[in-house]
């Protein structure tokens, strides 16, 4: 494996990405395909992960909006509400997540903790 370069002058630095970019495409470098079928958990998967937030929300340790943010990640990374073990490509999982982001932006608990992240440096616990 060849190391990156060191380039000292930072006004060659764009000169020299170029020259390395032109270097692998005319090595014939092209980047790897995604996995077009990837096995995902679906909703068995979510439940699963439902059970043990409903486990920590009764102990105490998570509030309703934690249990909120938690089932939104247990969606995107269990690939959404499809069958447990469905085959699916890159592009229905990055749309699961964008999905669930956006769902989680629309929050106004989840707006509350990114602003007062941003003005204290501390996370909310709301």
């Amino acid at each position: 494996m060849i190391p990156d370069p060191i380039v000292f002058n930072a006004n060659e630095l764009l000169y020299a990405a170029m020259r390395a970019a032109r270097g692998v495409a005319e090595a014939g470098y092209y980047p790897k395909r995604s996995p077009r079928n990837v096995k995902v958990a679906g909703r068995a998967g979510i439940t699963t992960c439902e059970a043990m937030f409903a486990e920590m929300s009764q102990g105490g340790r998570f509030s309703e909006h934690d249990c909120f943010v938690a089932r939104c990640a247990a969606t995107a990374l269990c690939g959404g509400d499809i069958e447990a073990g469905s085959l699916v490509d890159e592009q229905w999982l990055l749309t699961v997540e964008l999905n669930v982001f956006l769902e989680l932006v629309k929050n106004q608990k989840s707006q509350q903790r990114i602003q007062h992240l941003l003005d204290t440096g501390k996370p909310l616990r709301n």
